[in-house]
């Protein structure tokens, strides 16, 4: 498995393993909420999976499955300028109005978004789940706190190019430009 990550360099590595890391937690949090036994199959192979590639990474930085500190996944931004995390009713909105996307629905059409040129660097993070609720979850958590080297939000950057994507007259482009606009106060 590692060598389907010789073609990265360790700034990149690192930046990849951050993304895992976080979605390991976000599915390790979805594991703790069903009872033991319980645990829906396609939860567990994610799990499996994001482990997996956590450790080839692992082993390709430092040639132990070792976990190293964590590596922010952008150059640092002044902190003044940056977010922690997403206020509880705004994510609930994202989550609510990003499940009526149909961009959300299946990986293709999410992988389309980021044929963006502002987005394309971050397609590889993109989260690899069955379920459009998942999908959401994890793009939002993903991309939450993750910057460009310009200061800018890959998540408002998501935003803004979805919204694009609906015509004025319906509903989902003023909700979606409005997200966008809370997020970038937030």
């Amino acid at each position: 498995m590692a060598s389907s990550f010789d073609y990265l360099d360790d700034e990149a590595l690192r930046r990849l393993l951050d993304q895992y890391k976080k979605s390991l937690a976000i599915l390790e949090e979805k594991r703790a909420s069903f009872d033991k036994g319980l645990l829906p199959t396609h939860i567990s192979h994610e799990i499996n999976d994001v482990t997996e590639k956590i450790t080839a990474i692992n082993e390709k930085l430092h040639g132990a499955p070792s976990v190293p500190a964590s590596t922010p996944s952008v150059p640092p931004v002044p902190q003044t300028a940056r977010r922690r995390g997403i206020p509880g009713p705004l994510r609930k909105s994202l989550q609510d109005t990003l499940e009526r996307c149909y961009e959300f629905r299946n990986a293709d059409s999410l992988s389309a978004l980021f044929d963006d040129s502002r987005l394309v660097a971050f397609r590889s993070f993109l989260p690899n789940v069955s379920t459009t609720k998942d999908r959401v979850d994890l793009t939002i958590s993903q991309y939450a706190d993750v910057w460009t080297r310009d200061g800018e939000n890959v998540l408002a950057i998501l935003l803004d190019v979805l919204y694009q994507n609906y015509p004025e007259v319906d509903d989902r482009h003023d909700r979606v430009k409005e997200l966008r606009d809370q997020l970038g106060q937030a």
